[in-house]
Formats: structure tokens, C-alpha cells, sequence
């Protein structure tokens, strides 16, 4: 009687456990969609806010120069080319910007890929004519939260633009390094690198990056207890590492 009675006993228990594993991991998944959805709706305010201070204000600027340049037909001809040429590059440069902000909306992290998998294909993506991208990846890749992936991620973008726009660079790169103790993303370039002032007082002034700038991203990447650096080595180099198995903090979008 004890030996049937034990045997039900462990029977019970290994129900009961195979219903709490049940419950548990179902309750991941759902912490985990949730994380990740937050994760999305976060790059689409972004994304939107980019829009809004890039794309909106390039426009405006092609509007003030073709204005210009229609009173300058009427009162110095000859002045009207110069407002057309302006209003021309601004147009190519906010046509650019809505090429990269719908890339970052379509982002492959937000399709459920690894980061490794986002990171290069934004190194497949065209920057700019004769600007060409390696990706590299090394270390065996350990889980991380699904908002450290995203701001490594826009961390990638932004440099990427930042190449595009100023660098006078021929090549960039892309690594990512799973280390035992943290992840390294470095985006580097062979142009004319950052300018001295920006990098002695990169730790407290506004970089020229567009809506997502210096600031931004410095204060997500401190979320998850990593830093971001920036120095000149043959050209450009940003260098983000974030610490494994490190508790972000509530940041606003």
C-alpha cells in the first residue's frame, strides 16, 4: 500500500510540475511578444519622428528656394539659377531621407531576425554611390533583450548615415563580437573621420545625427549599463558595448 501510494504521490507531483513548466514557459512567450512589440511600436515613433524632423524640414527648405527663385525671375534673373540648384540638392537630400526612414520601418529585427541578420542587411543596403559596406560577426551569439537589439540596431543605422552624409568615405564596416561578458557593435569608415571638438566633448554636446542623435543614443545604450564611444582611427570609428545579462532601465520613447 505505501509503495502505491508513493508512486501516486510522484505521479501527482510530476503532473504538477509538468503544469507549472507549462504555465511558465507560456507566460515567457507572452513577456517576450510583449517586449518585442514594444520594441516595434517604439521604432515606428522614431521612425515618425524622423520623418517629421528631417523629411518635413528638407521639403520646407525646397518650398523657401523655389519661392526665391520665382521673385528672383521677376526682379534678378540671373540669381534664379542658384535658388533652382538649391532647391534641387535639397530635394535629393530629403528624397534620401525618405528612402532611409522607410529602410529603418522595414527593418529586419522588427520581422523577428536576429540582430546579426539586421546588421547585415543594412550593410547590403546602399549608402551612397561608391560607398561599400562589409558585415562581420564573431563569438557565439547569446539572447538579448529585444530593446537592447533595437537601440544596438538604430545605433548601426544612424552611423551608417552619418557616413553617407559627411564622411567622404570609399568603405565601411560593420562588426558585431559576442564576448563572454558583453556584445561590441563598430561601425567604422575610411573618410575624413570626426571633427576634434565633437570628440573632446562627446560626452556632453549634441552630435549633428539627425533627429536620433549622440545624446539619444548615448542614453539608450546606458539603459542596458553600456557606453558608446566615438574616436578617429583611419577614419570614423563608433564602438557601443553593452554588458551581458544587464537590467535595462524604463526609458521613454
Amino acid at each position: 500500500r505505501s509503495v502505491r501510494q508513493s508512486r501516486a504521490q510522484a505521479q501527482a507531483l510530476s503532473e504538477l510540475s509538468a503544469q507549472l513548466e507549462e504555465r511558465v514557459a507560456a507566460q515567457t512567450d507572452k513577456l517576450l511578444s510583449k517586449e518585442r512589440e514594444a520594441a516595434r511600436l517604439e521604432e515606428r515613433t522614431r521612425v515618425a519622428r524622423d520623418i517629421h524632423d528631417t523629411l518635413a524640414q528638407g521639403l520646407t527648405g525646397v518650398v523657401v528656394q523655389l519661392g526665391a527663385a520665382q521673385r528672383a525671375l521677376a526682379m534678378a534673373p540671373a540669381e534664379a539659377d542658384q535658388h533652382l540648384e538649391l532647391a534641387r540638392r535639397m530635394a535629393r537630400e530629403s528624397l534620401a531621407e525618405a528612402r532611409r526612414s522607410i529602410w529603418n520601418l522595414r527593418s529586419p529585427l522588427s520581422q523577428n531576425a536576429g540582430l546579426g541578420e539586421a546588421l547585415q542587411g543594412l550593410s547590403a543596403h546602399p549608402l551612397a554611390s561608391g560607398i561599400t559596406v562589409s558585415f562581420e560577426q564573431r563569438g557565439t551569439v547569446w539572447p538579448l533583450p529585444a530593446n537592447a537589439e533595437s537601440a544596438l540596431l538604430r545605433v548601426g543605422q544612424e552611423a551608417l548615415a552619418n557616413v553617407s552624409r559627411h564622411s567622404d568615405a570609399r568603405s565601411a564596416s560593420i562588426v558585431l563580437e559576442y564576448a563572454e561578458t558583453e556584445v561590441r557593435l563598430c561601425i567604422g569608415d575610411d573618410g575624413v573621420g570626426f571633427d576634434e571638438d565633437l570628440l573632446a566633448a562627446q560626452t556632453t554636446t549634441a552630435s549633428p545625427w539627425g533627429g536620433f542623435g549622440l545624446i539619444g543614443m548615448r542614453e539608450r545604450i546606458q539603459a542596458f549599463g553600456g557606453t558608446l564611444t566615438l574616436r578617429n582611427d583611419s577614419g570614423a570609428q563608433v564602438m557601443v558595448e553593452i554588458p551581458r545579462r544587464s537590467e535595462p532601465e524604463q526609458v521613454s520613447a
